[in-house]
């Protein structure tokens, strides 16, 4: 029993403390300033908007104040009626050299409601390079210019490690430790290793290899666009990279319902795209590693269950925290706390949920290539 604990506890902390190293070690810790000539290289920013969200006009101006020279921007709306319209044109109105293009209507491709929406922008879009860009993210002026410094000969895809920021109470603080002390950790640990895969929020592809993996359709060959893009590329023989720069994303105050439904949500996204990956994600969670520790505690120095597993959680917590606090990153110690309480909840709750509801979308079961409109309530 004893030699069990101290597989699965010296496994998962090893993992936890690579994780925390990786964020200081990954080359996105040194911005690089883009070569003169990557700057007049045409990129077109192609937007899917949908709704209003509270920080969606600061958003928007620092997606337009970049300051890269050749760029084009393409937002795509699934209908003129949406809400956002309105704002998006309250503040081009402050950007009149800004070349804007604002595009309407719906194509099916699959399953993934922001791939139908963006198609038409990626095929009226001109450039050699896209940009696909959520709609949420605070980003500085140099963003798009560090992208493309980073898309070398061998590099097919580039995209950021996204940051929860300005959050607010007990779910705020639980969108720190999920968002800021799990998932961009190990997004960092797994681009240092060389196994990098691209976050949906923000991806820059030249259209060349897009249209080789087989364009926009091939965005949908699983319900994530952001693994089927990293897939592709790789098919390609292209490495997938993240950058220096950190977009943002405002949270304000967070419920923890909704903080606890989207992690879960984002859960059922790996068990219908990587479940051996999913399944095993027990294996490193610090419930269980502390857990050990309590069982190592007890039979290696005849110490109270509970004093090894409060040594345990301590050390866990810390070690989560650690990385992203040393880094700068918004962190909140107590909500890393939680997170390792409430991680075994949102698990089950991802494995228990058999369709997803997603952007006004409901998805099925996994292999399913259907999306269907969400039946108003009455």
């Amino acid at each position: 029993m004893i030699w069990i604990a101290i597989g699965i506890a010296g496994f998962a902390f090893g993992l936890n403390l690579t994780a925390c190293v990786a964020v200081m070690l990954h080359p996105l810790c040194r911005p690089k300033r883009p070569a003169p000539d990557l700057e007049v290289r045409p990129v077109t920013v192609i937007t899917p908007m949908k709704g209003v969200h509270a920080f969606m006009r600061l958003t928007l101006r620092t997606l337009l104040r970049q300051d890269h020279r050749a760029l084009a921007f393409i937002m795509c709306f699934e209908s003129e009626s949406d809400p956002a319209v309105e704002v998006v044109r309250e503040v081009l109105a402050e950007f009149d050299a800004v070349d804007v293009t604002l595009l309407f209507g719906l194509t099916h491709h699959g399953p993934n409601p922001k791939v139908n929406n963006v198609a038409k922008g990626v095929e009226a879009a001109r450039t050699p390079y896209l940009l696909l860009c959520d709609q949420n993210l605070e980003v500085p002026p140099a963003y798009v210019s560090t992208l493309m410094s980073t898309l070398t000969d061998d590099v097919g895809l580039v995209s950021a490690v996204p940051l929860a920021t300005h959050a607010t109470g007990i779910g705020g603080g639980l969108e720190y430790a999920f968002l800021n002390g799990e998932a961009a950790r190990v997004w960092c640990m797994i681009d240092l290793l060389g196994q990098g895969i691209a976050s949906g929020i923000s991806m820059l592809v030249r259209r060349d290899d897009l249209t080789a993996i087989g364009g926009v359709a091939a965005l949908d060959r699983h319900v994530v666009d952001d693994l089927a893009l990293s897939l592709g590329i790789r098919a390609l023989g292209k490495r997938v990279r993240a950058v220096s720069i950190t977009p943002h994303q405002r949270m304000g105050r967070r419920a923890t319902g909704e903080v606890l439904r989207r992690y879960a949500r984002w859960g059922w996204f790996r068990r219908n795209t990587i479940p051996i990956a999913f399944y095993c994600e027990p294996l490193f969670w610090g419930l269980l590693a502390s857990a050990c520790v309590g069982v190592i505690w007890t039979n290696g120095f005849e110490r109270a269950w509970v004093e090894g597993f409060a040594v345990g959680l301590l050390s866990w917590t810390t070690l989560a925290w650690l990385g992203p606090r040393l880094r700068g990153w918004p962190t909140s110690f107590a909500g890393q706390l939680m997170q390792v309480f409430v991680t075994p909840a949102v698990w089950l709750m991802a494995v228990r949920t058999q369709k997803m509801v997603w952007k006004n979308s409901v998805l099925g079961q996994p292999g399913s290539s259907e999306a269907r409109p969400v039946e108003p309530l009455s």
